[in-house]
């Protein structure tokens, strides 16, 4: 068995690239030393070192999540490659295994494909992050329940609590709590909801911008108008969801 280990800095949050390539059509499309045509999850991948050895075989691609982890497995004819990806703050870390009869050849490659995938999942993190801070104002669709229902459950839910606050402090509140946890530095998006005797409220960070506004007071309808946020006052319960798939909010 041969075994390479090796660190990858990104620009982004390393959670998004795991994220990225769970997507095993991503994937597919930017896995190196392929040879031929993909026919469902099975492709064929070449190696060669000296421009005399070469190793072909077939191979079906999986994809397991462990957590934050995750393993891109090659079940091979002939042999089997395993890359764990492993998050940490701005670091990929990868740990890839080879198991077959020509370590020798294939082993200088494993970082290889490691690295252009996860470049490759860089480039399109930040693409997706890119197109979302440009986008529209999601202020009408947060006072749409089937929208928000099916944005909740895409997303985690991070933090419910009941807090009491006094009049004008809610916003602030909720922004020094974001700030504590991290949580616009590991989330694209981030839905926030609160409740309290003089209404309702709902709020969409995007990249961490505010993006749209919904508040219910007393009946009556506010969008995009963040001051009413201030008159929220008293027990308020809170609950804020995040998301590192920014297609949760732009495929609705």
């Amino acid at each position: 068995m041969v075994v390479k280990k090796s660190n990858y800095k990104v620009r982004v949050d390393a959670r998004k690239i795991i994220d990225v390539l769970s997507d095993i059509g991503f994937v597919f499309s930017n896995l190196p030393y392929v040879t031929g045509r993909r026919k469902g999850n099975i492709v064929a991948l070449r190696f060669s070192r000296f421009k005399i050895f070469k190793i072909t075989d077939v191979y079906e691609l999986k994809l397991s999540r462990h957590s934050s982890d995750l393993e891109l497995i090659l079940e091979g004819v002939h042999s089997r490659i395993s890359i764990v990806l492993a998050p940490e703050g701005n670091i990929v870390k990868a740990v890839a295994k080879y198991e077959g009869p020509r370590g020798w050849i294939v082993s200088k490659f494993l970082p290889k494909i490691a690295e252009s995938l996860i470049k490759a999942a860089e480039k399109e993190a930040e693409k997706q992050r890119v197109s979302l801070s440009v986008g529209q104002d999601y202020s009408r669709d947060l006072s749409k329940i089937s929208w928000v229902t099916k944005f909740v459950m895409k997303a985690i839910l991070l933090k419910s609590q009941v807090v009491n606050l006094s009049k004008g402090e809610l916003l602030e509140y909720i922004e020094e709590m974001a700030a504590k946890d991290r949580v616009f530095e590991k989330y694209s998006v981030v839905y926030v909801s609160g409740e309290s005797a003089n209404g309702k409220f709902k709020l969409l960070f995007i990249n961490g911008e505010l993006k749209g506004v919904y508040v219910n007071l007393g009946g009556r309808e506010f969008f995009g108008d963040e001051t009413k946020i201030n008159e929220f006052s008293g027990l308020t319960r809170i609950r804020v969801y995040g998301s590192l798939k920014p297609e949760a909010i732009s495929t609705m």
